[in-house]
C-alpha cells in the first residue's frame, strides 16, 4: 500500500470531480476557495486528463475556448462511458470530451444544449451534475435547474423528469442510484428520490415520482 499526493495540481484552482479510465485520471475543477470567497479573476474552470504512468497532465480542456462564458466558476459534473468518452456539463449544455493521447489534446462533441429563447439562463448557479447508466445520462443543468433523462445515442431524445426550479435557486446534484433502480440526489438540504419506473401519467404528475426523505 501507499498514498501520493499532488498538490497545486492546477494553479489556483481545485478538484472538483475525478473519474479513472485506462491508465488516465479525468478530473473537473473550480475557482472557487470555499464558502464567501469570491472565484478567481480571469479564469475558467477547466477539465484535464493525467496520465498515472508519466505522472503529468497531458491535455486541458477550457470552456472558454469554446463558445462558454469567460470564466467558468465550477465544472462538477463528469461521467466516463465503456467508449472512453468524457461527458461533462458546463451551464446548459451536455457534451463529450475523446481524449487523443498523442496530439496532448480533447475533442471537443456538443450533444444537447438548451437556447436562451428556451429558459431563463441569467441566474448563475454552483453545481451541475451527470450519472451514466442504461445507456441513459441522467443530468442537471446548472443554469437550468431541471433534471433530464438522455439518451446518449440519440442526445436529442430527452425526457424532462423534474419540472423547472429556477425559481427557487436550487439545482438536483449529488446523483447516485440505489439497489432498489431508484435515483437519489440532493436538492438543497434534502435528499430525495426518483423513481425510475413510473407510468406515462406519473411522469406528467412529477410530484407523484419524487419523494423527500
Amino acid at each position: 500500500t501507499g498514498f501520493d499526493e499532488w498538490k497545486g495540481i492546477v494553479d489556483y484552482q481545485g478538484v472538483k470531480e475525478v473519474v479513472y479510465h485506462d491508465g488516465i485520471i479525468y478530473a473537473s475543477t473550480s475557482t472557487s476557495g470555499g464558502t464567501n470567497t469570491s472565484p478567481v479573476s480571469g479564469t475558467s474552470a477547466v477539465v484535464f486528463a493525467y496520465d498515472l504512468a508519466e505522472r503529468k497532465i497531458i491535455a486541458t480542456f477550457d470552456p472558454a475556448q469554446y463558445g462558454f462564458r469567460s470564466s467558468v466558476p465550477t465544472i462538477s459534473g463528469i461521467e466516463i462511458d465503456e467508449n472512453g468518452n468524457l461527458w461533462c456539463v458546463v451551464s446548459e449544455t451536455l457534451f463529450t470530451l475523446k481524449l487523443n493521447k498523442e496530439a496532448g489534446s480533447f475533442t471537443y462533441n456538443e450533444k444537447l444544449s438548451f437556447s436562451k429563447s428556451t429558459y431563463d439562463l441569467t441566474q448563475n448557479r454552483a453545481n451541475s451534475d451527470l450519472v451514466i447508466r442504461d445507456g441513459y445520462i441522467y443530468v442537471a443543468f446548472e443554469r437550468i435547474g431541471s433534471l433530464c433523462k438522455v439518451n446518449m445515442n440519440n442526445p436529442s431524445d430527452y425526457t424532462l423528469l423534474l419540472p423547472d426550479v429556477t425559481s427557487d435557486g436550487q439545482v438536483p446534484e449529488s446523483f447516485v442510484f440505489g439497489e432498489d433502480g431508484n435515483l437519489y440526489y440532493l436538492l438543497g438540504t434534502s435528499l430525495k428520490m426518483l423513481a425510475l419506473n413510473p407510468t406515462d401519467e406519473e411522469w406528467a404528475a412529477a410530484d407523484a415520482v419524487t419523494e423527500q426523505i
